[in-house]
Formats: structure tokens, C-alpha cells, sequence
């Protein structure tokens, strides 16, 4: 299980289009060192529905896009095609985290999505800890898509009752320790 697939049926609302086309427009951000203050120079992002709450850079990060039962992030290159067909968006994408709920805890949901992995893959598995004490698992792992690295960060949080949270970060640059996705990682709060 690798969490929310795109697929062409899935679509964007040409409003979103509009947005990402304004926001690359204005994507510029200054210096802020993640590392030595928490969560500096984020702006909290809470869902819609009250599920759960994160803070990130907002730009580069664009405001979200909802899908059914899934929140959608994402860093466009500077280039990015203006499409409201979310496949293309998540395709050209520098960065995309998608967020929604898992059925299964942390440990089984992460060995599910490590299992089928091939050793090229490069999986690593360990504990994770928010700022607020949610606690579970990440997998950090790699895929080759054609001559294109792929570079993920699913995180499997524990949240009130069985709910879990899976938070799946997609990159084109290495984001094992990346320290912008680390704090959104931290900063991440489970409500419902």
C-alpha cells in the first residue's frame, strides 16, 4: 500500500490552476534556517474538515488541493504547466506531500509499504516523534521512474483512537534529512 494514487480521473478545479499560476508568480522566500528554530518562518495549515493540522513554508508550498479523503501539497518548478489535471501538476512537481488516513497502525502499515520494495529502492525504516508526541514510523525510500530518481518519505502517525495518519512526501532532490520536510514532519498535529 503506497498511500493515494493520482490518476488521470483525478482532477484539479481550474480555481487551483489559477492559484498555482498567481503563487509561482510569487514563490520567492527568504532564508530560513530550519534547524536551529522550530518551525521558523511557517504559517499553520489547519484541514478543512479538522482532521489535523501541520506548518510549512507557504511559498514555495502551495496552498493545498482536497481530493476524497486526501490533502495535497505540493512545490511546483518555476516552469510548472498551468492544468487544472492534477497528474500533470503532481508529475512536474519539485515537492508533494499528500495526507489522509490509513487504516492499520504505524508498524504494520510501514512494513506493508517496505515489503515489496527491491533492495534498489534503498529503504530505511525508523521511529518517528512529533512536537506534540504523536509517535510512528517512516519509511525513507527511492524509485526510478524511467532515467528520473524519485525520493520518498511516507510517515505513519498514530492518531486519536485507530486512525493513522500516512503523510507521503515526494521529491526530486534526496529527502531523507531534509530539514524543511523534518519540521513539517514534527510540526504535525492529529486532531480527529
Amino acid at each position: 500500500m503506497r498511500g493515494p494514487q493520482v490518476t488521470g480521473a483525478r482532477r484539479a478545479s481550474p480555481a487551483w490552476a489559477l492559484a498555482v499560476a498567481g503563487l509561482l508568480v510569487a514563490s520567492g522566500c527568504g532564508a530560513v534556517d530550519a534547524e536551529e528554530e522550530p518551525f521558523a518562518g511557517t504559517i499553520v495549515h489547519r484541514d478543512e474538515g479538522g482532521a489535523f493540522a501541520l506548518r510549512l513554508l507557504e511559498p514555495p508550498w502551495l496552498p493545498p488541493l482536497w481530493t476524497i479523503g486526501t490533502t495535497i501539497f505540493i512545490v511546483p518548478p518555476a516552469d510548472a504547466t498551468i492544468t487544472p489535471d492534477l497528474s500533470v501538476v503532481l508529475s512536474e512537481a519539485l515537492y508533494s506531500l499528500e495526507i489522509g488516513p490509513e487504516t492499520g497502525t504505524p508498524a504494520t502499515l510501514v512494513q506493508a509499504l517496505a515489503a515489496p520494495l527491491p533492495a534498489a529502492a534503498m529503504a530505511v525504516q525508523r521511529p518517528v516523534r512529533t512536537a506534540m508526541k504523536a509517535t510512528g514510523f517512516e519509511l525513507v525510500w527511492q524509485e526510478m521512474a524511467g532515467e528520473l530518481v524519485w525520493y520518498h518519505r511516507d510517515v505513519f502517525l498514530v492518531g486519536p483512537e485507530t486512525l493513522t495518519y500516512h503523510l507521503a512526501f515526494r521529491a526530486r532532490l534526496p529527502i531523507a534529512d531534509d530539514p524543511m520536510v523534518s519540521q513539517m514532519i514534527t510540526s504535525f498535529v492529529p486532531y480527529i
